[in-house]
């Protein structure tokens, strides 16, 4: 009796070991790519969290003023370390419709209703911060809205 492999046992465990060795490569391969984008969306959010607290604490010195922002909109580029990070913020006036008063309701109903409506437009603001990235040659983004009053 021989002890030992044949040639063709050692050929196929060769062969199940390149197919597992794959898959494990694989599978590594997929895992850096998943750390890799938490780790852009976790650098997005931060910088998000940084840009939203300026704006805010802008417009709150503004308020303190007097002065209360209409619609705008800026844009830019983060600096570095963060250059391939953009941003674009926007400014509104929040209107609300009015809600349905039906037939019954008078004119002075409607004219306060209408009233209200000024009011809130003239005293809520929605903030909305988009930022994107390029990720594997595609245009990535995510945006964060808030509301700001003056009272």
């Amino acid at each position: 009796m021989k002890k030992g492999f044949t040639l063709l046992e050692v050929m196929l465990a060769l062969a199940v070991f390149g197919l597992a060795m794959t898959a494990i490569v694989g599978f590594n391969e997929r895992g850096y790519m998943n750390e890799a984008k938490a780790r852009r969306m976790t650098t997005a959010v931060g910088l998000a969290s940084t840009k939203m607290t300026d704006a805010q604490l802008d417009i709150e010195k503004d308020i303190s003023k007097g002065s209360f922002p209409e619609e705008k909109t800026d844009e830019g580029e983060f600096e570095r370390p963060f250059e391939d990070y953009k941003w674009k913020l926007e400014v509104r006036r929040v209107e609300l419709p009015l809600p349905p008063l039906g037939d019954e309701a008078g004119a002075a109903t409607k004219q306060i209703m209408d009233i209200m409506k000024t009011q809130i437009s003239d005293s809520i603001r929605e903030i909305k911060l988009t930022i994107s990235w390029k990720e594997m040659e595609k245009e990535k983004s995510f945006s964060v809205v808030t509301h700001i009053t003056k009272m």
